[in-house]
């Protein structure tokens, strides 16, 4: 029988070896894993030396992710909520800003005067409501042309001066061919930079304006010249019907010679053309002087029709054709006498102005409390240059000894002094149309009309007496 081993290994010491084993194992394990965190997180790796397996057994890895993780979460919760306030900013500051761009484009569009924006090239980009009613075009149209077209007298200057223009006067033709008088304004736009970045032009419709400034003007004018030719029209009265009455004597001297004859008719008729002025003079002084005047109501269709037959023969000497469209009118307050006298220098004027073979035409219309004659030539127009003066006393384009320069004056200070207007629109070279407005009557103007027509009749009994 064989001898057992003298020292066999234990059962203990085998246990042992095996545990050992494991544990460098699980110390293996746990620094393979520790390095993989510390790699993700950026951080590099340990070294064999940095940790023994003691300490890397009491790290507790899984706690190390589990603890990773919560910070994680805590970041991404806490990124997700300043997500969601700046979301919630970021709304806020959109309604703010679309509803500030809506007070904006509300304003632009409640503006009175046009609006332009233009970019770089001078192209219209946005243009307001204002502005399609000024000129009568459509967005449509405008948007995308570039300022040349739309405004060639203000692109001219813009290019002579890169500034910007304050109160620039142009005219401009509309759609329906009518020339305006537009006031415009020019400025720069700039980024938030500074740089250019196109033009604003604001401008509005001051035809009307100009016209009530002209039509001022003249009113003071003509009342300064007719209170100073009434006075003139009295002092030269005398001493003309003096001239005239010994010229007249001369000619009925039967011992003059043919040459002393033809001087003192030369006289008499001097005198009698200077005295046709001076009649003019107290016609025009006489406008001011409502005791001259006898309101009442009238018709001006029916003035019209009375006064033309005066004309026929001239017309037909003239070779021109008369046209008249008369509507049904009210009627109005006046002095029938001073609007015939209207309406036969209007009609006279515009055949004066063809000359011979041409047309006139006469029309009337009721427009709202207004009653309109319009007198219209195809004679070859009046320059823009002397249209404003054409209504100045003696101011007259017709030859010498053809016209006074009164008749227009006259005309305007009658029609002024009934509450009316008295316009003139000429294309030069295509005629001339004379607009007559005057206000149609209502009952409380046809009874001031009968009780200045009593108080003038009263008057002048009087002056009789």
């Amino acid at each position: 029988m064989s001898q057992p081993d003298e020292n066999p290994p234990s059962l203990l010491a085998v246990r042992l070896a095996e545990l050992e084993a494991a544990n460098q194992a699980y110390v293996r394990y746990i620094r393979e894993k520790t390095n993989q965190l510390l790699e993700v997180m950026g951080t590099r790796a340990l070294e064999s030396e940095e940790l023994d397996e003691e300490a890397l057994i009491e790290m507790d890895p899984i706690g190390i992710v589990a603890q990773s993780f919560q910070q994680i979460l805590a970041h991404l919760n806490q990124t997700i909520e300043e997500l969601q306030e700046a979301k919630a900013g970021e709304r806020e500051l959109r309604e703010f800003y679309l509803t500030e761009k809506m007070k904006l484009a509300t304003l632009i569009e409640s503006l009175s005067e046009g609006l332009l924006v233009l970019d770089e090239q001078n192209r219209v980009v946005s243009c307001n409501r204002a502005a399609d009613e000024i000129t009568q075009w459509l967005a449509t149209d405008s948007l995308g042309k570039t300022l040349e077209a739309l405004f060639p007298e203000m692109e001219a200057v813009l290019r002579k001066n890169a500034c910007d223009l304050q109160s620039f006067e142009l005219t401009f033709r509309s759609r329906q061919g009518a020339d305006r008088l537009l006031s415009a304004n020019v400025t720069r736009l700039r980024d938030s930079e500074g740089r250019a970045a196109g033009r604003v032009v604001t401008f509005r419709d001051s035809t009307e304006e100009k016209r009530r400034t002209e039509l001022f003007h003249r009113t003071e004018k003509l009342a300064a010249i007719g209170q100073l030719s009434a006075g003139v029209a009295h002092e030269l009265n005398t001493p003309l019907g003096s001239v005239l009455g010994y010229a007249r004597l001369l000619l009925k001297d039967k011992t003059l010679s043919p040459a002393q004859r033809a001087w003192a008719e030369i006289i008499a008729e001097q005198v009698k053309k200077s005295s046709g002025i001076i009649q003019g003079l107290l016609r025009f002084a006489r406008q001011s002087n409502p005791a001259r005047r006898c309101l009442e109501q009238c018709r001006i269709n029916e003035i019209i029709k009375l006064t033309l037959p005066l004309l026929a023969t001239e017309m037909a000497k003239r070779k021109i054709e008369l046209e008249t469209d008369l509507q049904p009118l009210p009627p109005i307050i006046g002095d029938p006498r001073e609007l015939e006298q209207v309406v036969l220098n209007l009609t006279m004027n515009a055949l004066q102005a063809i000359g011979t073979k041409g047309r006139v035409r006469i029309t009337t219309r009721h427009a709202g409390s207004r009653v309109v004659m319009k007198v219209e030539d195809n004679g070859p127009g009046i320059a823009e240059q002397i249209r404003s003066r054409i209504f100045d006393p003696f101011y007259t384009t017709k030859p010498l000894g053809e016209g006074t320069g009164l008749g227009l004056s006259i005309c305007s200070g009658i029609v002024s002094d009934l509450g009316g207007t008295l316009d003139v629109t000429s294309v030069e070279g295509q005629g001339a149309t004379f607009i007559l407005s005057l206000p149609a009557a209502t009952e409380a103007s046809a009874e001031l009309g009968k009780s200045d027509s009593r108080q003038a009749a009263r008057r002048m009994g009087a002056g009789r007496e």
